[in-house]
């Protein structure tokens, strides 16, 4: 039987597992080597946590996610914590992506994906940006907590209501 990670993904996983994955996932898709580092997958963990204001779990419980994705079968992990295969069965790195994104815990992390994908556009164009042409680009109604979120991350400054810039 093939894992369907488009109807299986939340169910066989819990939430920070899903967050462990898709690390990996993000980091097999922008590197071309075959062996991903542990210590790597840890650290954009870490750091997808601060972004996100996700509590981190224990170093323990994120190897015990790898151990749990190995023991499905879906990576391959070498001694000092190298992950040397991914297996996806028929889907690609991007549809597990997807699959993942889709997952009702994630919306607050895809709404905030939206709001910061919106600002980084319009700041191509622009020095600083307005809630309402965020607001007209992201589609959110009302992008006050993403717009925070950012902001205290060091993602974006709010110089005053009207003058959001790109850091």
């Amino acid at each position: 039987m093939t894992f369907n990670p488009y109807e299986e993904v939340d169910s066989y996983f819990v939430f920070h597992q899903r967050v462990v994955i898709l690390n990996i996932l993000k980091v097999a898709r922008s590197q071309k080597k075959k062996t991903i580092e542990g210590t790597e997958v840890h650290q954009r963990y870490l750091r997808m946590c601060y972004e996100y204001d996700i509590e981190p779990v224990f170093r323990n419980n994120i190897l015990y996610a790898l151990k749990a994705f190995e023991v499905a079968g879906f990576i391959k992990i070498k001694p000092g914590m190298k992950i040397t295969k991914l297996d996806l069965g028929e889907y690609t790195i991007d549809d597990w992506i997807q699959a993942i994104m889709l997952s009702p815990d994630f919306s607050k992390i895809k709404r905030q994906d939206t709001v910061r994908d919106a600002i980084q556009e319009l700041a191509k164009s622009q020095k600083s940006v307005t809630r309402d042409q965020i607001k007209e680009a992201s589609g959110i109604d009302d992008p006050s907590g993403e717009i925070f979120k950012l902001v205290k991350s060091g993602v974006i400054m709010e110089v005053g209501p009207d003058d959001i810039r790109w850091v």
